[in-house]
């Protein structure tokens, strides 16, 4: 019982701070169209992962500014 807390909370701990950081909208919506992708769409972690950087990729090669 206490485990599955503990992952919650470490999971929410590290993601909060990190959604917090994204400073640009390009990524904003790579992260809104993951979480739709993950609990409206129901689609698996990795695939979801796979995806999401490929979108990042993708953006910063057709010219999105990207942190430094």
């Amino acid at each position: 019982v206490g485990a599955g807390a503990a992952a919650i909370g470490a999971i929410a701990g590290s993601a909060v701070p990190l959604a917090r950081a994204l400073s640009d909208w390009w990524q904003l919506g790579v992260l809104a169209l993951a979480a739709l992708a993950l609990f409206g769409l129901r689609r698996g972690v990795v695939g979801v992962l796979v995806g999401a950087g490929g979108l990042g990729v993708a953006a910063a090669l057709a010219g999105a500014p990207v942190p430094h």
